[in-house]
């Protein structure tokens, strides 16, 4: 269903010419004016701090701040061509303390301090420690599955090989089938009964893999490099409530048996108190929830689920209200890859992930640590509003004017919400970071003809259009400037 349609808006969506826009569009604008600005005179600030962690966001209520007002709601409608409309109908988060930072960051390895901090609270001990080998029993069900994917291909070629059953992925020959058989029984002879154990009294930072035994008797695994480190009990894959949801509208797409699904029974108040203690005995701090949503955790099988409870996503807060870091707090907004104003720049976010489940925590990831070099700006000045109303309705207009709309259709764009948030930018030609403030319009589009929405069978999709609130300059997702 997913391939017929995405085809469908593939013949439908054909470039069209683009019209001049009515002013210049700036893009990338990193150059001497913007290094000025933020280094011009800091407006005094009504807040006393302006440390990363401050926890200060509104919605939807007017905001004055050094002569600004920004209104409670946007409302613009932009057409870009008689079929194609981009309707902003947007409540405006700001910050309530009216505090806009500057601070100049960079990537920074992990200590040996944290390493050991982040392992003494995520494995009690005793543990022991595997030698990581793989067992008969696992390989017993490597055998399983690649038996079951044998027998697709098998049944496929007795049935004639019809070309809308063929099984995915590269096929399967019955000699690389007898070959493959062969290469995993003697991979079972040689594998032993139980993996080695070896009591652990002190931790090694520097091990980039290790297994462990946990005194309840399962395994955790721990995958560490300089930047990011990786912990799970088991080796399940995590399926969150929206693949879930996804699966069970196109079954046929599906990567894992939806009745292996577990219903969450885990309150998110008793995960969230989980989560705080555990990062609390890792001493991190300065984090922001920005996503929260159930989650399975499903074995390799693909076809059983080994835990249940809730997966969070925590962003670093650099004085702001960190969505653009990873994702909606209200899920709406999915940065995916490709073209289009989606807010994924390729520049490392300092994120971590955590799911938390009856037990505790059964997988934790940190990855994309910074350190803050300095301060810039401690509340730098921002464009008026009308300014950026303008930047953004000329920015719609072009980035839009490519999609050209089939005779029959109508494509209808919708800004739900415009966020003026800390967000962080590459430095041109350096290796460091600007967390700095930007507008993000968030927004969702679907593609019509009479009574027919592909939108709707698609799952709408969501963007956002990034602007730089200090020079007005329009974010190059892919280069991240």
């Amino acid at each position: 269903m997913k391939r017929i349609i995405i085809v469908l808006l593939a013949l439908l969506l054909l470039l069209a010419c683009q019209p001049t826009p009515e002013e210049e569009i700036v893009v990338n604008k990193q150059d001497e004016t913007l290094e000025q600005k933020l280094h011009a005179t800091t407006i005094p600030a009504t807040a006393e701090t302006t440390e990363p962690g401050a926890d200060a966001v509104q919605t939807g209520e007017p905001e004055a701040r050094r002569g600004q007002t920004f209104p409670a709601h946007w409302n613009d409608t932009v057409a870009v061509t008689d079929r194609l409309t981009v309707t902003i109908d947007a409540p405006i988060v700001t910050r309530a303390d009216g505090v806009y930072p500057v601070y100049r960051t960079r990537e920074r390895d992990f200590t040996d301090a944290e390493v050991l901090s982040i392992l003494n609270a995520l494995l009690p001990k005793p543990v022991k420690r595997l030698s990581g080998a793989e067992t008969k029993e696992m390989i017993a069900v490597q055998i399983e599955n690649f038996n079951e994917e044998a027998a697709r291909w098998q049944e496929w070629r007795a049935r004639g090989c019809p070309e809308d059953a063929r099984p995915d992925g590269e096929e399967l020959t019955d000699e690389m089938i007898k070959v493959i058989l062969n290469e995993y029984a003697e991979q079972l002879r040689l594998a032993p009964e139980r993996d080695e154990e070896q009591p652990v009294s002190a931790f090694d930072p520097s091990l980039l893999r290790a297994v462990y035994k946990l005194e309840n008797g399962k395994t955790a695994i721990v995958v560490a490099s300089d930047r990011t480190i990786a912990f799970s009990i088991g080796s399940g894959i995590l399926y969150t409530q929206a693949e879930y949801e996804r699966d069970l509208q196109f079954p046929a797409e599906a990567e894992y048996d939806v009745n292996a699904w577990k219903p969450v029974t885990l309150s998110r108040e008793a995960a969230e108190k989980t989560l705080w203690e555990t990062l609390d005995r890792i001493d991190v701090a300065g984090f922001a929830i920005v996503s929260a949503q159930g989650a399975n955790v499903i074995g390799i099988d693909g076809r059983s689920s080994e835990a249940s409870g809730w997966l969070f996503t925590l962003a670093r807060d650099y004085g702001g209200y960190p969505l653009a870091h990873q994702a909606q707090a209200d899920g709406r907004i999915k940065y995916a890859e490709g073209d289009g104003f989606e807010a994924n720049a390729p520049i490392p976010k300092e994120v971590i992930r955590v799911m938390i489940s009856e037990d505790g925590v059964v997988d934790f990831t940190y990855g994309g640590v910074k350190q803050i070099v300095r301060i810039e700006n401690e509340n730098v000045e921002l464009l008026p509003f009308e300014e950026i109303r303008q930047r953004a309705i000329n920015g719609l207009k072009y980035g839009f004017a490519g999609y050209g709309v089939g005779e029959n259709y109508t494509a209808d764009f919708t800004v739900f919400k415009a966020v003026l948030t800390v967000y962080t930018l590459r430095i041109r030609n350096e290796d460091d970071y600007y967390e700095m403030p930007c507008w993000l319009l968030l927004f969702e589009h679907t593609l019509s003809s009479g009574d027919y929405t592909v939108g709707e069978a698609l799952g709408k999709q969501y963007r956002a259009l990034v602007i730089n609130a200090v020079d007005g300059s329009i974010v190059n997702p892919k280069l991240g400037y």
